[in-house]
């Protein structure tokens, strides 16, 4: 098991590069810091190798900005993951999240089944293929109905990744969006095999550290009892990293 910290939602403002955060979460003893893949998008490439030379991480979240048109161009996705991907691959990374509920939602001239389809498509014939040339594996994330219209769900995620069928492709969870959507967590179970990673969060983004809520606790033991042995992040706000990772490895 490996342990991880996003940084998204403890940096003001959100989603930003912030490397005295990322340093911080390393001295707090994390495996890795996990960032936003699109952060790290306005660098330049001196930037990029700079980094590279003391940090790396296995995975990484927020694969596209809400700029980038997922249902009307594909040139444009192409040209970002052409930018992104390699620089994702130069840090170590081999997983990153596809969560970008922005991006995702689909317009009001589409019905769902035509933007399932138009997904499920861009995600085999561009995106994974492009992944895996790049040594890394799409993760899909199912996001809170308030948040994105399409894959809300981590029966949704499931569903998508076995229509895709691609060896680049697969599932992460977050239990946040699980609490928020009311899922039974049982779903963990009949998911497992597919589930490459893990988020969780307290309710409004907490961080706990004294306690798990019962439906985070839940989640936990499904995923020890499955016997889980992969990453895991906190994606929260701030606070004391430290007696949150004693938590976590306590609970799992």
């Amino acid at each position: 098991m490996i342990y991880g910290f996003c940084t998204g939602f403890a940096t003001e403002p959100l989603f930003r590069y912030d490397v005295p955060l990322m340093r911080s979460i390393i001295e707090a003893g994390y495996d890795y810091a996990e960032l936003p893949l699109m952060c790290l998008q306005n660098l330049e490439e001196s930037e990029i190798d700079s980094l590279s030379s003391w940090f790396s991480a296995p995975v990484m979240c927020n694969l596209f900005p809400g700029s980038v048109p997922l249902y009307d161009d594909r040139k444009a996705v192409a040209d970002y993951l052409s930018l992104m991907l390699p620089r994702a691959s130069k840090l170590g990374v081999r997983e990153v999240v596809f969560g970008s509920g922005k991006a995702r939602t689909y317009p009001e001239t589409m019905s769902c089944n035509q933007a399932y389809d138009a997904l499920s498509d861009l995600i085999r014939t561009v995106i994974a293929p492009m992944a895996e040339d790049n040594g890394i594996t799409i993760l899909i994330e199912p996001l809170s109905y308030g948040e994105c219209n399409i894959i809300n769900t981590a029966e949704d995620g499931y569903n998508l990744v076995k229509n895709v069928s691609h060896p680049a492709f697969s599932l992460m969870v977050d239990v946040f969006h699980m609490s928020n959507n009311s899922e039974d967590p049982g779903i963990i179970h009949k998911a497992f095999d597919d589930i490459k990673h893990v988020h969780i969060a307290e309710p409004e983004r907490g961080l706990p550290v004294d306690h798990f809520s019962d439906y985070v606790s839940e989640a936990l033991s499904i995923l020890k009892a499955e016997g889980y042995d992969r990453a895991i992040s906190y994606e929260t706000e701030d606070g004391d990293k430290k007696r949150a990772l004693h938590l976590l490895r306590s609970a799992i």
